[in-house]
């Protein structure tokens, strides 16, 4: 959710005198009324003037993925070679899913391999740990989101 905004979702569940859970999110996410994190499109444009692809890596479920294209789609963010490596389940953590970009296996097979230059995210778990080649500041940067995340 580092594109998205949801917070409507939050407020909802405020007004509601609820907390997160997994049914309510994933019917917020099929009413597609996200809207854009302040800067989301202007940073994606710019991207897309680029020679490199975008791969939302996020916790968001993999049968919710039709419903996100489509609010991407109605922001004007999405693009059909954009690739989505969404949650297939709980054990499918986001560490399996950067191995996979990089390794060009599972999900990324019919893609191959993909050098990753730069990771945005809102929450520590949207990282790899820094090394001799990704280090925050550099090419990897954090947005903090001010309704949830570990930072």
């Amino acid at each position: 959710e580092t594109v998205l905004d949801n917070s409507k979702y939050q407020v909802n569940l405020t007004e509601k005198g609820e907390s997160y859970n997994p049914e309510s999110w994933s019917d917020w996410v099929n009413q597609k009324e996200a809207e854009l994190v302040p800067g989301a499109k202007i940073f994606i444009d710019n991207v897309r003037n680029t020679n490199v692809r975008i791969i939302f890596l996020s916790n968001r479920m993999a049968k919710n993925e039709s419903p996100t294209i489509e609010n991407m789609q109605a922001l004007n963010i999405y693009e059909d070679d954009d690739i989505f490596m969404l949650r297939i389940d709980k054990p499918d953590k986001k560490h399996i899913r950067r191995a996979e970009v990089i390794e060009g296996t599972g999900r990324m097979a019919e893609f191959g391999a993909m050098k990753v230059l730069a990771y945005f995210g809102d929450a520590r778990h949207d990282f790899p740990d820094p090394d001799d080649y990704y280090s925050f500041g550099i090419n990897m940067f954090m947005f903090p989101n001010p309704m949830y995340g570990k930072w």
